[in-house]
C-alpha cells in the first residue's frame, strides 16, 4: 500500500494478477485481497516451513505428487483446524496461468495497459474531490 489512507490514490487504479505465480509469493505478498496472507493467517505462516514459497511452486508441486504441498513446523491443533481448513479453501479458487506472467493490470482503462490519460483523470477527480471536501469543511465550520 502506498502512504498514508487518503494518500493511496494509486492503490485503487492497480491491481495484481496471478499468472504463472512464479513472481508471487504465496505468504508475504497481497495477492489475494487487501492484505498479505502471513497477515490474515498469521499462526500458519509462523508454522511455515515454506514462508517465501510462490504460488507457482507449490502448485507445481501439487501436481507432480498429488499429495500434501504444505510442509509444517509442527502438526496443527485441534482447535487450529478450522483455520487450514479455510487457507486450503481459500487457494482452491487460485487460477494458475502458465503462459501468462504475473502483472500489474491498469483498472482505470479496459484494456487494462497504462495510459497518462487515464492517470491525469484520477488526478484531476482526486484533486478535485479534495476541493470540495475543504470547501465543505470551512462552510460548516461557520
Amino acid at each position: 500500500m502506498c502512504g498514508r489512507e487518503h494518500d493511496r490514490w494509486f492503490d485503487g487504479i492497480v491491481e495484481w494478477k496471478i499468472g504463472d505465480g512464479k513472481n508471487t509469493s504465496l505468504l508475504e505478498d497481497a495477492w489475494c485481497g487487501d492484505e498479505s496472507l502471513k497477515y490474515v493467517f498469521a499462526r500458519m505462516f509462523l508454522n511455515s516451513e515454506q514462508k517465501h514459497e510462490v504460488v507457482g511452486n507449490l502448485r507445481a508441486l501439487e501436481n507432480e505428487s498429488g499429495n500434501e504441498i504444505f510442509f509444517w513446523r509442527r502438526s496443527w491443533f485441534d482447535w487450529e483446524r478450522d483455520m487450514v481448513v479455510e487457507f486450503e479453501r481459500l487457494l482452491e479458487g487460485v487460477a494458475i496461468r502458465r503462459q501468462v506472467e504475473d502483472c500489474w493490470c491498469w483498472v482505470e482503462d479496459s484494456s487494462s495497459m497504462y495510459m497518462v490519460r487515464s492517470t491525469y483523470t484520477v488526478l484531476y477527480n482526486l484533486r478535485f474531490d479534495t476541493i470540495e471536501v475543504d470547501i465543505l469543511k470551512k462552510f460548516v465550520a461557520k
